[in-house]
């Protein structure tokens, strides 16, 4: 073989092997991901690496941890099975969440999450702000979190729709990196699709770029 062709089996390890992986690994997701939602399991810890499946977060039954196991077995490609599930009283989750509420809900009540105007650029005074909603969120660590992240008007609706999706983007990375697990954390992109006032107005312009947390 001359040199061409060891340049070109080199090429093929550090290009093609590696995305083959990736794909492997992005395929079996997906299919244990639709086999868990088909039998109504939780699927939000659901997490792959190679052909390895991982299950974390809580769940309400012993019953429903082993099935998951089961489901997740079931998948063509699945070499390996590590089930973290969590089972989990419903009515101590619940009260804990309502907990978690209370507290996100007084952290919130004179502070807000902002960012630069137009931009995913969270303001220096939000960061702290999401400092201590981690701290919540670490306290209570059984609960998760929904955020739905609201805009001013950009110019567009998809436009608007892209910046508060990398709002909230911007918002779980603060929070994995002050420990908080990103499978606990959901998150959408509103947009600037439901005002709380006209966005014309001072009001609508103040009121209408908003992050709203719900704990679950």
């Amino acid at each position: 073989m001359g040199f061409a062709g060891i340049i070109v089996v080199l090429v093929f390890f550090i290009v093609c092997i590696p995305f083959s992986a990736f794909r492997i690994e992005s395929d079996i997701y997906q299919r244990v991901r639709e086999a868990l939602l088909v039998e109504l399991l939780p699927a939000a810890g659901l997490m792959v690496e190679g052909r390895d499946v991982f299950l974390t977060g809580p769940i309400p039954s012993r019953e429903m941890k082993a099935r998951a196991e089961r489901t997740a077995w079931s998948v063509y490609g699945v070499r390996r099975v590590r089930n973290f599930l969590v089972v989990q009283d419903p009515l101590r989750r619940a009260a804990l969440a309502r907990e978690a509420q209370n507290e996100l809900d007084a952290l919130l009540r004179n502070q807000r999450i902002d960012f630069a105007e137009q931009s995913d650029a969270l303001e220096p005074g939000s960061r702290v702000v999401l400092d201590r909603v981690a701290a919540v969120l670490n306290k209570y660590a059984e609960v998760s979190l929904d955020i739905a992240v609201h805009t001013e008007w950009v110019g567009g609706a998809r436009r608007a729709v892209q910046l508060s999706e990398r709002r909230a983007a911007a918002i779980v990375a603060h929070l994995r990196d002050k420990g908080v697990s990103e499978t606990r954390l959901a998150w959408v992109g509103v947009g600037s699709n439901k005002p709380l006032a006209p966005h014309s107005t001072t009001e609508g312009r103040v009121l209408n770029p908003r992050v709203e947390l719900n704990v679950k």
